[in-house]
C-alpha cells in the first residue's frame, strides 16, 4: 500500500513537473485589456437598421454633410496586461501546468461619461456651452459581448457604465439652426485601469440641414 502512494505521489510530481517546463515558453499570458487612448474620425454614416444592421461609413464630401449622417468614429485603443488575479495563478503550479491555454481578453474598463461640446451655438435649444450628448445616437459594435451595430440614445446608453466596447460611433441626429461650420470637442470619462480621462477636438466640417 505505502509503494503504491508512494508511486502516485512520484508520478504526480513527474506529471507536474513536465507541465510547468513544457509551457515555459508560452505561458501565463496577459488576461485583461485596459483602454489607453482613442483614435477617431468623422465620417458621413448611414445606419441601417435590420436583422443584420448594417453601419455604412464613407469620406465626407467637399467637407460638408447632411446633419443627420454626420458621424464621429471612436476606436479605443487598447493593451493587454495581467490582472491580479492572472498574477496570483501565475505563480501556483497547477494553474502554471496549464498556462498554455490562454483565457480570452476581456476589457475592465468602464465609461463613466461622454460630453460633447460645440464651438458655436447649435441652434435655439442648444446655446454655447451646452453638452450636446443629447443630441447623438451612439452606435456600438463590441465582439467581447456579442453586440454588433446596435443603436442607443447616448444618454441612455451612459446611465448603464457600460463595459468600453471595441468601437463605437456617435451620429447627429438634431439639425443646426443654419448651415455652418462646426467643429465638436469631446470628453470622455472612464474607470480605467490606468486612464481616466480623454479629450479631443475634431475638424471644421460644415453641416447643413
Amino acid at each position: 500500500m505505502k509503494k503504491k502512494i508512494k508511486f502516485f505521489i512520484i508520478s504526480y510530481f513527474i506529471f507536474l513537473c513536465l507541465g510547468v517546463i513544457s509551457c515555459e515558453s508560452c505561458g501565463p499570458f496577459p488576461d485583461s485589456l485596459k483602454v489607453t487612448d482613442l483614435d477617431w474620425k468623422i465620417y458621413e454614416g448611414i445606419f441601417i437598421e435590420s436583422p443584420n444592421n448594417e453601419l455604412n461609413l464613407s469620406e465626407i464630401n467637399e467637407n460638408s454633410v447632411v446633419y443627420n449622417t454626420f458621424s464621429i468614429f471612436i476606436e479605443p485603443r487598447k493593451e493587454t496586461y495581467f490582472s491580479v488575479i492572472n498574477k496570483i495563478n501565475s505563480i501556483n503550479l497547477i494553474s502554471s501546468a496549464y498556462a498554455c491555454s490562454p483565457l480570452p481578453l476581456k476589457t475592465n474598463d468602464n465609461i463613466e461619461n461622454i460630453e460633447i461640446f460645440a464651438n458655436k451655438g447649435f441652434n435655439t435649444n442648444h446655446p454655447i456651452g451646452e453638452n450636446l450628448a443629447k443630441i447623438f445616437d451612439i452606435i456600438i459594435f463590441d465582439s467581447e459581448n456579442d453586440i454588433y451595430y446596435e443603436k442607443f440614445d447616448l444618454e441612455t446608453y451612459l446611465i448603464s457604465k457600460p463595459k468600453v466596447p471595441t468601437e463605437m460611433t456617435l451620429i447627429l441626429k438634431d439639425f443646426p439652426i443654419e448651415t455652418s461650420d462646426f467643429k465638436f470637442t469631446i470628453k470622455y470619462y472612464q474607470n480605467g485601469k490606468d486612464v481616466n480621462y480623454l479629450e479631443f477636438e475634431t475638424n471644421s466640417i460644415e453641416i447643413r440641414k
